[in-house]
């Protein structure tokens, strides 16, 4: 598998990551609301 430079992915990947919509910080379907929390990208 080729390997992409660091410079050349970091602004495809911030480009990408601009038409990704938010995720909760929490599922809202889990009974419990807060329970595992998601981990930081």
């Amino acid at each position: 598998m080729p390997v992409v430079p660091s410079w050349l992915m970091t602004p495809l990947w911030d480009q990408f990551a601009a038409l990704l919509p938010e995720r909760p910080r929490v599922d809202p379907s889990h009974p419990l609301g807060c329970h595992r929390p998601r981990v930081a990208d």
